[in-house]
């Protein structure tokens, strides 16, 4: 049972927004879908509210994703957040051994069932493999570290995603 209340005052659509303005049809399904894994994610890993915020809001940085490929990296960037949370400093995502581990994680964050998990895992190996052609702005390829820090957030080297952080400190 998770310590921590799923209920933050931050939502990504606004709370005066929804006062004033009803969803879309498309916009209650993305709530649906952010409530339900907020509420997975403090049950069943005990993060925050901020940290699926924070996933979410680093989302928006890219601009010209996809539906789908925003909530790839939605999701991979809340595996990642799940693995630190572990101890891990890094995220392996591609390979059959990246696939299977965000396979498993998914599992437990997505509503519905294990189907779901292996789509939005093959999703994320798919817009990963594209890498720096569709997300310049919030992922850097790097085969050693470099002189300078790069401005992405995100760092995949190898089969691994590491937070630039994290990756700058080992």
């Amino acid at each position: 049972m998770s310590r921590r209340s799923t209920e933050p005052a931050w939502r990504p659509w606004g709370a005066a927004r929804r006062a004033v303005e009803a969803p879309s049809p498309a916009q209650a399904a993305e709530e649906a879908f952010f409530e339900a894994v907020l509420a997975a994610a403090g049950e069943r890993y005990d993060l925050g509210p901020e940290h699926v915020a924070l996933a979410w809001t680093l989302t928006t940085w890219q601009p010209g994703l996809t539906a789908a490929e925003a909530r790839a990296l939605f999701l991979v960037t809340l595996v990642s957040l799940v693995d630190q949370a572990q101890g891990s400093t890094r995220t392996r995502v591609l390979g059959p051994e990246g696939r299977a581990h965000l396979e498993q994680v998914l599992a437990e964050l997505l509503p519905g069932e294990g189907a779901q998990a292996a789509a939005e895992a093959q999703a994320i190996g798919e817009l990963l493999g594209a890498q720096q052609a569709r997300l310049p702005v919030v992922l850097a390829a790097v085969a050693a570290p470099p002189a300078e820090p790069p401005p992405q957030p995100l760092v995949l080297e190898g089969a691994y995603l590491y937070p630039q952080a994290l990756l700058l400190a080992e």
